[in-house]
């Protein structure tokens, strides 16, 4: 049984916006036994997003390395891949954007 912190199908379907039945796929496919990048893919292809891009980890504990289903815009609620510092990586509803701004990834 997979043991990682989701999302709900509630907050999927809230903060992105799509169909009731996308938010039961996506957080179906999040429960998969799978690496994570092939969990990332199969979701971009249910929210027909640009593709799976990443950020790579800032200078500081604010600033983690992020992956996430491109939707063509920054500040666009989408399906994330959190990375943090010397913990679990787990997904997270959001925008890249925000993480972006607040850290320090120069």
């Amino acid at each position: 049984m997979n043991t990682e912190r989701l999302p709900s199908v509630k907050t999927i379907f809230n903060n992105l916006r799509i169909r009731k039945e996308q938010a039961e796929r996506i957080r179906s496919i999040m429960e998969r036994a799978a690496p994570w990048l092939d969990r990332m893919q199969a979701i971009n292809t249910v929210l027909a997003a640009h593709g799976v891009e990443s950020i790579p980890a800032g200078k500081t504990m604010k600033s983690p390395a992020i992956a996430f289903c491109n939707t063509g815009e920054t500040y666009e609620n989408t399906i994330l891949r959190i990375f943090p510092f010397g913990q679990s990586s787990y997904f997270a509803v959001g925008n890249w954007g925000s993480i972006v701004e607040r850290g320090n990834y120069a």
